[in-house]
């Protein structure tokens, strides 16, 4: 199954703006609630993050079930989260080195 990304945000929020502006530039498509507008978003945001009351907060659900926290928008953390873990190396497909 795919990615599944849940970001709680305020309006007029540079970070939240950021992040949003990052998930769309990078083809991410993603959930967005608002915890202003919404008490149950923002109670559910709180339970998730250990009561951190920052935006914006994301969810990320991996296609294997696992899921990422992430406070605040750091682009870096973003790109670590969001890349695909590339598939374990069985050491087969290693070039031998010659014997000089």
């Amino acid at each position: 199954s795919d990615m599944h990304i849940i970001i709680y945000t305020i309006a007029n929020s540079e970070f939240c703006d950021s992040l949003r502006e990052y998930l769309t530039t990078n083809g991410f498509a993603f959930d967005e609630k608002n915890v202003e507008e919404n008490r149950t978003d923002l109670s559910e945001m709180l339970s998730l993050s250990n009561n951190f009351a920052g935006v914006p907060f994301t969810v990320i659900t991996k296609p294997d079930g696992s899921t990422v926290h992430l406070r605040g928008f750091t682009q870096s953390e973003f790109d670590a989260a969001l890349t695909p873990t590339p598939p374990p190396t069985d050491g087969l497909n290693t070039t031998p080195l010659q014997a000089q």
